[in-house]
């Protein structure tokens, strides 16, 4: 860690509770969390990172979404999110992220995909069982 973040900044960073809330101490979470996946992605390359729920994410997650995909240091990350639709709206910070990197200035470093996945028929459920279940007898996943 002294590596990645840096002797001051680990030698300022040890009295946690002094630093507990302040923009001080979340912009050394971040620069420091920035500095790792800088790390990882150089070791492990492709990184995919899946998140599921972002529905329920707060906007300080956002914050941290936004600086890991917009960080030219960062090579090599794909970040895979999941969310339902039906409880997102345009004032959620998810909403919000997604435009904001939608505008010209983040263009060229990275590329939003966005796919609807419907909800899954029994017909569907059942086969996705029987062949977890190595069975071709329905009765056994019906």
């Amino acid at each position: 860690l002294d590596q990645v973040v840096g002797t001051e900044a680990l030698s300022t960073a040890t009295d946690v509770s002094a630093f507990q809330g302040s923009l001080e101490a979340k912009a050394r979470l971040l620069f420091a969390f920035q500095k790792f996946m800088r790390v990882v992605t150089s070791v492990f390359s492709p990184l995919v990172i899946l998140l599921d729920d972002l529905q329920w994410a707060d906007t300080a997650s956002m914050e941290l979404m936004k600086i890991l995909m917009i960080d030219e240091g960062i090579k090599h990350l794909m970040i895979i999110s999941s969310y339902r639709s039906n409880e997102i709206d345009e004032t959620h910070a998810l909403s919000k992220l997604v435009k904001d990197l939608r505008v010209d200035t983040y263009h060229d470093l990275l590329q939003i995909t966005e796919m609807e996945v419907g909800n899954l028929d029994i017909c569907s459920v059942n086969e996705i069982l029987m062949v977890l279940l190595n069975t071709d007898d329905e009765s056994h996943t019906m």
